[in-house]
């Protein structure tokens, strides 16, 4: 099982770009309330159809 642990700041491309290209079974992603609503969009845009889950921080990159 390939699981992709990856952050979701103001940009998109990165994360569109692993999950496109690696084809993970499973999606954790830390990012903030407004970076989950992008999500949907990139995993959609992506055809990305594995699992996620997604953790809520103030600032992704540095997890507080």
């Amino acid at each position: 099982m390939k699981i992709l642990i990856s952050p979701l700041g103001m940009s998109s491309g990165l994360l569109f770009s692993a999950l496109y290209h690696v084809k993970p079974d499973f999606l954790f992603c830390l990012t903030s309330e407004k970076g989950k609503e992008r999500l949907p969009d990139i995993m959609e845009k992506a055809d990305y159809l594995g699992g996620y889950l997604v953790f809520l921080v103030d600032d992704p990159f540095t997890a507080f």
